[in-house]
Formats: C-alpha cells, structure tokens, sequence
C-alpha cells in the first residue's frame, strides 16, 4: 500500500482491523499502513484551528484515562490551539469567548451538579472580565445595566418569589440573576390620567405634583393615602390611583376629564343654563364661580369621596339659582343678579382648617370642604327673542335717557358757572 502524505494540520483516523482500535494519526508526516490496517471515514482531515479569546464545544469527548467516549457529553477546549478531534468525536462552531465590559454581566445556568452549584443553578458573573463557559455550564443570557435617569423608575419582579420592587433612579441597574422586567398593567382611565400611552409597561409610571396639588394613592390592601405637591411621585408596582371622571363644558357635559393630578388651588370654573323667573320670561345664564378648598392636609383626601366634584357642585349651584330666578321678574333679575344671587346663596361659615377655625362666606360644601367664595354673570340672555330685542330696546333708550341728562345737568352747570362770573 503507498503511503499517505499529511501536511501541518491534516490527520487520519486508522482503525486496527485485528484489535478494532482506532487511532489518531497527525501529520506533516508520511503515513505507511500496516497490513491489518485502513483509513476510517475521509482519509485526510483537516484539523480544527481555534483562535486565541475563542473556544469550541467537542462533543462524545474521548477520555484519554478510561479510553472510552462520553457519549452524549461535551467538553470545552479553549484557544489559541490546534485541535484533532477523535474519531467519534464531534467539534461544534467556534465561540469567542466573553469579553464583559463594567456594565455588562452574563446570566449562567449550571447543567450539571458542580463543587460550587447544584444543578439548575442561575447566577451571575459581572465584567469587567474574560469568560469561558465550561462543560457544566450554559450562557442563558448577555445583560447590559439599565440606566435609569433622575425622577424615573423602573419596575422589577424576583421570578423565584414573585416579589416585585421599584427601583428609582438616577442608577446605572443591573438585573439579578432571577430578575426580569415586571410589566405593570393599568386600567383604561389610569392610562389616560396618568398621560400613559400603553396600558402596560415596566417604566415606572410618574406623576409631577405642582404646589396646591393633590394625589389619591390606593395600595395593594385598598387602603388609601393622599400625596400632596409639590413633588414627584413614582408609583410603587402594586399601587393604583384614584381618578375622578370630571365634568367640563358649558353647559356641563359629564366624564370629559379623568384626573387623578387634582388642583385644589383657588381656581374658576363655568357653567352655561336656562332658568325662568315669576313672569316665566326664559333666561340664558352664562356664569363663572370661584372655588376654594378649606379641608387642608388633614382632610385632603375629601376632594376625593366624589367622583366628580365639578359635576356635583355646578348641578347644586345651578338647581339653586333657578330656585332663586323663579322669586324675581324679568326686570329685577336682570338689574341685580349677582347682587340677588350672593344674598340668596352666601352666608358665612366657621370651618376648621388643620386646628385653625377660620370664617368665611360664601356657599359651602362640607362634604368635600369646597367653597364658592366669588359668583359673577358673564352673560344674561332672554331665550325668546322678540324679549330680547325689547330688552336691547330698553336699554338703548336708558342709555339715550342717562346721556340726555347728563348733557342737561352739564348746560346747567354751566348756566350756573356763567351767571356767577356775571
């Protein structure tokens, strides 16, 4: 038989046809076979080159002592090196090895019972660093820290315990080795409350209290605790808000707001209604309250027993001026509105604000410690229209009337003044 010619890094696998052995033969060298011997498989291989910061996985690895394979097992062999796999031997891709950088980490499962971890294991190793997995080791997963800016937050759940934590910023977090991402779920108002713009999310939803500002927080147990600004509030994983469906327009239209950021500053608010006085003439009202809170940082949280306030206070403010409009006629309640409203509605009150008793007039509101302080008519209309061009009529005459007598007493004055000089 001619002889085989193996250059650098070529080998043969020769089996022995009397002893079945199967040996390893590398080249460069000439290679002359015995007569009880032949090449197995191909007959030259080309051996597996493995750069240096790179490995390879040998699966069915040979184990030199017991001269048998571990079928089924694997082993790590790690560059820079020249390898010849045995002939059951198998030699997966090669792998560059794991260069971590300071904010980088591997998340690692051990596959196999080991001095330092039980089977099934999961931990972390953490750059800066260079690894190689071994045998009894497997990469599940490459991380990066999160970075988490000034008033941000993220949430994170423990997937062993199923407990979950917020963690504030400004941090540079790393997720723990059974730590993921905890997606927190809210509700369709919350979402629009809280100016979110997916119903889940595992960024920690914020809520920017200015000064006035108040926040209805209810925990896991449905207890309740009121926030107040000015400050940034970041919702814990389990927290909920209370949001409030809040009336708007002129007139009133219910559940046009959802808030739960609610200002209890001195703050205005309209409202747009008809009403009918004694002699049944129709009026279009037009009519802006001042509104004041005097429950105080003891009972903030009243604000809050009302889903809608706004709603609640017009409809009572409006079921009492058209009380009221009915004991007047036309023509006085259009001469002194405000001047019948205030006296009908206002009176003064004792209210007692965080121990402080202080009195104030206007219409109150125990309920949720709100006070109309200030009413005034932006606009008073008949419906009908015949009465409302009259009272354009009537008021253009009286305002012909009011010139024409301030013109008399101006040429009587100065009658006066010119016989005086005389």
């Amino acid at each position: 038989m001619s002889g085989i010619l193996l250059k650098e890094n070529q080998f043969i696998h020769v089996i022995n046809n009397d002893t079945a052995e199967v040996k390893t033969v590398i080249g460069p060298q000439r290679v002359l076979l015995a007569g009880n011997e032949r090449t197995l498989g191909k007959k030259i291989k080309n051996a597996t080159i493995i750069p240096e910061n790179y490995y390879a996985t040998i699966h069915n690895p040979y184990d030199v002592k017991e001269k048998t394979y571990a079928m089924g097992q694997i082993k790590i062999v790690e560059g820079p090196c020249v390898y010849f796999p045995r002939y059951k031997e198998e030699v997966g891709h090669s792998n560059s090895a794991y260069i971590l950088g300071k904010n980088e980490a591997l998340k690692l499962m051990a596959t196999k019972e080991t001095k330092d971890h039980p089977a099934g294991d999961i931990w972390c190793i953490r750059g800066p660093c260079r690894y190689v997995p071994d045998e009894n080791t497997q990469v599940m997963e490459e991380m990066k820290t999160v970075l988490v800016n000034a008033n941000e937050g993220i949430y994170v759940q423990n997937t062993q315990t199923s407990e979950k934590k917020l963690v504030k910023g400004p941090c540079a977090y790393m997720y723990g080795p059974r730590e993921v991402p905890f997606e927190k779920e809210y509700t369709k108002l919350e979402q629009v409350a809280l100016g979110l713009t997916a119903p889940r999310s595992a960024k920690a939803a914020v809520v920017r209290l200015d000064q006035g500002h108040v926040l209805c927080v209810l925990a896991k147990d449905g207890s309740q605790s009121i926030i107040n600004g000015p400050r940034v509030y970041m919702l814990e994983p389990d927290e909920k808000v209370k949001v409030l469906e809040l009336s708007a327009g002129k007139p009133k239209k219910m559940r046009q707001i959802f808030a739960c950021n609610i200002n209890i500053n001195p703050d205005f608010m309209s409202d747009r209604f008809t009403v009918r006085t004694l002699d049944n003439a129709a009026m279009d009202m037009l009519i802006t309250y001042k509104r004041e809170y005097y429950g105080g940082k003891s009972n903030a949280h009243r604000i809050f027993s009302l889903p809608d306030f706004i709603g609640y206070t017009c409809t009572t403010l409006c079921s009492r001026i058209r009380e009221e409009a009915a004991k007047f006629t036309f023509e006085s309640l259009h001469k002194g509105t405000v001047g019948l409203l205030r006296k009908a509605l206002f009176t003064k009150h004792q209210i007692d604000v965080d121990g402080n008793l202080m009195e104030k007039e206007g219409y109150y509101f125990p309920e949720i410690r709100l006070m109309i302080t200030e009413i005034d008519v932006k606009q008073i209309t008949p419906v009908n229209r015949e009465i409302n061009d009259l009272l354009n009529q009537s008021i253009k005459s009286n305002m012909i009337i009011f010139g024409r007598k301030m013109e008399q007493e101006a040429n009587l004055q100065a009658e006066k003044a010119k016989n005086t000089k005389v």
